[in-house]
């Protein structure tokens, strides 16, 4: 948190959305068929893993 910049902006009202401890991000792959996309498919393309908290400030920003 930029206590800096929250103390520039008084107003700023700012709530937590999601707060998820392990979350898993993933490369979705080309789609292959009319079936669209399978979750079974993605194994072993993992990109990153960690800590999520998604916020929402004066219900108009969203931080990730």
């Amino acid at each position: 948190v930029d206590l800096a910049a929250m103390l520039a902006e008084p107003n700023t009202i700012s709530i937590c959305s999601l707060k998820e401890k392990i979350v898993a991000v993933y490369q979705i792959p080309p789609v292959s068929s009319a079936k669209g996309h399978r979750s079974e498919d993605w194994s072993g393309k993992q990109m990153w893993k960690g800590n999520v908290k998604i916020m929402v400030e004066n219900s108009v920003t969203c931080k990730i």
